[in-house]
């Protein structure tokens, strides 16, 4: 039965509402430094390796065939078929004068649904964690994994921790920018139109 299914992907939908646009064009000065730092680029294909609803964890069994894909301008959840289970836009925004521990790569993200029901908006964080670069490497630092979390009600989460009403995941990166376009560009989607 069609409805029966929907309560089980509602998580994932809500989260491939986080979606993008130009996160890699976005800067910001923050206090103190006297350059302005980048918004990631979050292009990419990731694993989903947990969750948490309405703050209980979210079974394995229920997350397991499913990944996250994000291009240039698209995020989507997709399945073990690439069938496009949700997908959104974003846009990301320092996270000025948020009170966390650690806010070292911290972003407020509003995310805006277009599959399978446009238009609805959640506010969310965002945590970008890098893989760590040798010292005295020349290689720009990559994406290793993401924090996302966000909320049905019209208030952004303040904490990485879930709320009655909050949702979250935690992805780990599999693919470079490049492979997710190119994988774009060849095929379209069959139904496209511990932190504190």
């Amino acid at each position: 039965m069609r409805t029966a299914c929907l309560p089980r992907l509602a998580p994932l939908a809500a989260l491939a509402s986080l979606a993008l646009s130009a996160a890699p064009l976005l800067a910001d000065h923050h206090e103190g430094e006297g350059e302005a730092t980048k918004a990631p680029d979050l292009r990419g294909s990731y694993t989903i390796v947990g969750g948490e609803k309405f703050g209980e964890e979210i079974p394995a069994e229920n997350l397991k065939d499913n990944r996250v894909v994000i291009t240039a301008d698209t995020f989507a959840v997709v399945d073990k078929d690439s069938k496009n289970l949700y997908a959104s836009t974003y846009q990301l925004m320092p996270a000025k004068d948020l009170k966390l521990k650690n806010a070292e790569g911290v972003w407020f993200a509003d995310l805006v649904s277009k599959l399978p029901k446009a238009g609805s908006t959640a506010p969310a964080l965002i945590r970008v964690r890098m893989k760590k670069v040798k010292e005295g490497s020349d290689k720009e630092p990559e994406i290793a994994a993401v924090s996302i979390i966000y909320s049905l009600s019209e208030y952004r989460p303040t904490k990485f921790k879930t709320g009655p009403k909050d949702l979250m995941f935690r992805l780990k990166k599999e693919t470079k920018p490049a492979e997710v376009e190119a994988d774009a560009a060849g095929e379209a989607p069959a139904d496209a139109a511990d932190d504190e």
